[in-house]
């Protein structure tokens, strides 16, 4: 249906890359985005660690939805500092708009 994307993880930190998505090691993903016409999503999916929201105290405590739904805007928020990165890195004005 001519979808197409590149999933990138928003916690490359733990994974020993750079966070910050306006380094230079970042610049062949972005290359390719635009030779793909392509765009990245930003997701936990691709990295990132849901265990530590449902620990058995947290669960215990707050109760199972309540430990859920705190996750939920946990990982909400995680993205929205990726996103906010992006916006402030220059890789829009570089890559994607330039």
């Amino acid at each position: 249906m001519g979808h197409k994307g590149i999933l990138f993880t928003e916690r490359a930190a733990i994974l020993g890359l750079s966070h910050c998505l306006g380094d230079p090691h970042w610049n062949p993903l972005w290359e390719v985005a635009v030779d793909l016409d392509s765009a990245p999503s930003v997701s936990h999916i691709g990295s990132g660690d849901m265990a530590e929201g449902l620990l058995k105290n947290r669960v215990a405590t707050y109760g199972k939805m309540a430990a859920f739904a705190e996750l939920a805007v946990d990982i909400f928020l995680r993205n929205g500092l990726q996103l906010n990165d992006l916006l402030m890195s220059g890789v829009l004005g570089a890559f994607i708009l330039g």
